[in-house]
């Protein structure tokens, strides 16, 4: 049977249309397993992270931190430091501690202050955790990246369990304390970091009257406290 031409263009532009529409679900159906392709490099790439030695949550015994490289470090200290990597390596997480706290009473250095972190991460005293932390990475160079990300995820783990205070007082050199402990000395260098629950801090000089704030911290958490110390009226001599 002939067809007429307005028949056979009508035909020819049904499988226009219906040629695009399979090279449409063909592309679309290429670009959904290139992203699930995508999605699954990333998962996997997540849980090799994840796996790395160091990482924050893995079960990595060791300290993330390498101090063999750091000249400033007296060879005394470095025998310490090998016994508590010794120990951490044995998940002896109390004597290894013990260890890196004796080195840093000797050095403070900023590779031992990020050893010690990481055992109080492994020890559940993340106040203390955050603490050394942030003096590894405001002290670190710029060119130890690896070192850096790893004492970071550390550093964001402990994060997540205290309370982070940024404290402002309007004189220099004052004490800050939180519940009648000095936690820093104005201006601090790094947020102070407190444990989760009702928390006063205070800022105290000499000559000046004491001030102070209570906040509610949790685990997270950010607060910004201002502190004014208002100078007391000198003793006239008698």
């Amino acid at each position: 049977m002939a067809l007429s031409s307005k028949t056979v263009r009508l035909a020819s532009f049904h499988e226009y249309s219906m040629g695009r529409c399979m090279a449409w679900f063909s592309w679309e159906s290429s670009a959904m397993r290139a992203m699930q392709t995508l999605c699954a490099v990333g998962i996997c790439a997540g849980l090799v992270l994840m796996a790395a030695p160091g990482f924050a949550q893995s079960s990595a015994s060791g300290p993330p931190i390498d101090t063999e490289s750091s000249p400033e470090i007296s060879e005394s200290v470095r025998a310490i430091l090998k016994e508590g990597v010794k120990l951490a390596e044995a998940k002896n997480w109390q004597g290894a501690h013990a260890k890196f706290l004796e080195a840093y009473k000797q050095s403070d250095h900023y590779t031992i202050a990020a050893n010690l972190g990481s055992m109080e991460i492994k020890m559940g005293r993340h106040r203390e955790a955050a603490e050394h932390l942030a003096v590894y990475l405001r002290k670190v160079p710029a060119d130890k990246v690896k070192d850096r990300m790893r004492a970071l995820a550390f550093f964001e783990e402990a994060k997540k369990k205290v309370g982070s205070v940024q404290v402002r007082v309007n004189v220099n050199g004052a004490d800050i304390l939180v519940d009648d402990r000095v936690a820093a000395v104005s201006p601090p260098v790094d947020d102070v970091f407190v444990d989760p629950g009702p928390r006063l801090i205070k800022a105290r000089k000499a000559g000046y009257k004491a001030a102070e704030s209570a906040i509610e911290a949790s685990g997270g958490s950010t607060h910004q406290v201002t502190l004014t110390l208002e100078k007391l009226p000198e003793e006239k001599p008698v």
